[in-house]
């Protein structure tokens, strides 16, 4: 059966972002990997617009675990 790994979620609201969800993974020119995602500004969760925005952060891996550092609201190198 399935079960929930301990660092789920890898991405939760919090600071900028709120209700990330439908990510997709893609790795830049480099190899490295970029989680992009749809989030709520938290000043505007259910209003249109602005609705949902497209949100990107790096996404690193520990011990062969998913590690976001975000979500963040800085400028992202381009992927």
């Amino acid at each position: 059966p399935c079960t929930d790994a301990p660092e789920n979620p890898i991405l939760e609201t919090k600071g900028a972002a709120a209700g990330p969800g439908h990510q997709t993974i893609i790795k830049d020119h480099d190899g490295d990997a970029w989680i992009v995602y749809h989030a709520w500004p938290p000043d505007s969760i259910g209003v249109e617009p602005p609705g949902r925005l497209l949100w990107i952060d790096r996404l690193l891996w520990t011990d062969g675990k998913p590690v976001v550092h975000g979500p963040t609201s800085d400028p992202q190198p381009a992927p």
